[in-house]
């Protein structure tokens, strides 16, 4: 919707695909970051509907402070009052910093045989809609026979859910890459995907 919407236009879209592809709504991530945006006024007002957002949206600041953690109203706020930042303003990146294997959720055991919404974002271009799995450390349970499990559905997926198996400090926890990891992978994926 909101590309659409918006009139943005691409060569190539990376969409990735994770243990989340079970779920058939919209994360909380997801939520969190349009907050910012859902009362402008080049918003759609059919995915607003289709959001099914609470009213108290529409109170000042409210949206803001209720997914702070994931949109940083402080960093908005910092940004406001010209203060140093945390994020990096010219690339959008937010390093994870530190070295982990903590294991904080698991794959299914058992993957869903479709899902709504990634199948709606490969109806609209095959060629330019490029799906792909991110790295998870091994220890990670049903990591594999999920991600086998997915190509019987989608062949065209892009795996590297396995990159960093012989490779240490790569992770701040099995699903998250740290800065090291982050910029090593974008790197191939930007080689593989995006240069190719």
């Amino acid at each position: 919707y909101l590309l659409k919407h918006n009139k943005v236009t691409y060569e190539k879209l990376l969409v990735q695909v994770d243990y989340s592809y079970n779920f058939d709504d919209y994360s909380n991530g997801f939520i969190a970051s349009i907050a910012p945006y859902v009362n402008n006024s080049n918003f759609p007002k059919e995915l607003r509907n289709l959001l099914e957002l609470p009213r108290a949206y529409n109170l000042p600041f409210y949206r803001f402070i209720i997914n702070d953690n994931i949109i940083g109203f402080r960093e908005s706020l910092m940004q406001l009052l010209k203060k140093d930042v945390n994020a990096d303003l010219t690339n959008g990146f937010v390093p994870l910093n530190g070295i982990g294997t903590e294991i904080s959720g698991h794959f299914p055991e058992k993957i869903a045989s479709s899902n709504i919404a990634f199948d709606d974002i490969l109806t609209h271009n095959l060629k330019q809609i490029i799906p792909f799995a991110a790295p998870y450390c091994k220890s990670t349970s049903s990591r594999d026979s999920f991600m086998d499990d997915l190509k019987i559905i989608y062949p065209s997926i892009h795996s590297y859910i396995d990159l960093f198996d012989d490779e240490e400090g790569m992770f701040v926890n099995c699903g998250h890459l740290n800065e090291r990891g982050a910029k090593k992978f974008t790197k191939i994926l930007t080689e593989d995907i995006l240069l190719n």
